[in-house]
């Protein structure tokens, strides 16, 4: 997916498919911030699941640059009761004092900071995205966080301070977060931010295609991928052992 989206040719839609003790189901998500979609499956689920299957978030960087997805999403956001916390997040991950927050479908997002408010499609690239994460995962409660190369446009410094804002929501909001990343700034700022809340909180997923073409991968706890970085490894590139 992610060749297809900086080409320019991003995909509309993806399924999920799970299993749940003797059902299944699949769900197909329309991408682009709240991933609407049917469920399929054999018969009912039970509310959790199927609140879970609905609630999923989908962001990647390019679709957070632009402004479509405040479009659908900013009143569910703004009747959410947790605006302000999600603003107070999002001011400390650069240094604002954020007062307010509004939209309009003429205006898009205006932010309330001193000394005057600035619309967010005025800022730079990486404050863009990190809003309109911040957005969804607040939306995504009790569900699952999709990212795909979310730290494009990302300093060092914002990274990690956005990292951390965001497994806050998570830990406050039950959100489990999926990603895809190249970087391993990336990769240290998680492994880093969970230490003080939940070791075990992170796992980090290795895919690698093997000499006769199939692909595999490799899950590893938190401390281990921690351990073999310390040690040089590139978990980029490298074989890891299975788990």
């Amino acid at each position: 997916m992610t060749t297809r989206i900086w080409a320019g040719l991003p995909a509309k839609k993806f399924s999920v498919t799970g299993s749940f003790g003797t059902q299944s189901a699949r769900i197909t998500h329309e991408l682009g911030g709240r991933v609407w979609g049917r469920i399929f499956t054999p018969r009912p689920l039970p509310v959790e699941l199927r609140h879970f299957l609905q609630q999923m978030m989908y962001v990647d960087a390019q679709r957070a640059l632009g402004n479509n997805l405040e479009k659908g999403l900013w009143q569910t956001f703004y009747l959410s009761g947790r605006r302000r916390e999600m603003l107070d997040r999002f001011g400390e991950t650069f240094d604002m004092k954020v007062k307010e927050a509004s939209y309009s479908p003429q205006g898009g997002i205006l932010i309330d900071t001193e000394p005057y408010p600035l619309r967010l499609d005025d800022l730079g690239g990486g404050m863009r995205i990190a809003f309109r994460l911040l957005m969804a995962e607040t939306i995504a409660s009790g569900s699952a966080l999709l990212l795909e190369e979310f730290d494009a446009y990302q300093y060092r410094t914002s990274l990690e301070k956005l990292v951390d804002a965001l497994n806050d929501v998570a830990h406050a909001l039950d959100v489990q977060i999926f990603l895809t990343t190249h970087s391993l700034e990336t990769v240290y700022a998680f492994l880093e931010s969970s230490k003080s809340a939940d070791p075990d909180a992170v796992r980090v997923i290795t895919l690698s295609r093997s000499s006769d073409g199939k692909l595999e991968s490799h899950s590893l706890h938190s401390a281990d991928a921690s351990n073999l970085l310390a040690a040089g490894l590139d978990l980029r590139y490298s074989p890891t052992p299975s788990r």
